[in-house]
């Protein structure tokens, strides 16, 4: 099934080659989750991404259980850092 992955800010970096500009589309077996596709992208694990999809916010704890269907768009947001 093809999924849309859209990646914002300094992630956009982390997409496949030949991907359009921040985003790009993923074949991925049924079944998959959202915390798969961090996985597929190489994101670092260690960090924490604000997680849309399909303009739902998904929470960190939700990554592994929130199964993805045909035609979903997944928007990841790096992490936000300040002092």
């Amino acid at each position: 099934m093809k999924v849309t992955v859209k990646l914002l800010g300094k992630l956009r970096s982390r997409l496949p080659a030949g991907s359009g500009f921040g985003e790009t589309t993923l074949e991925v077996g049924a079944g998959t989750t959202t915390a798969r596709i961090l996985q597929t992208l190489q994101l670092p694990g260690d960090e924490t991404y604000l997680i849309m999809v399909n303009d739902d916010r998904i929470a960190a704890a939700e990554l592994g259980s929130r199964f993805l269907d045909e035609g979903d768009t997944v928007t990841i947001a790096p992490p936000i850092k300040g002092g």
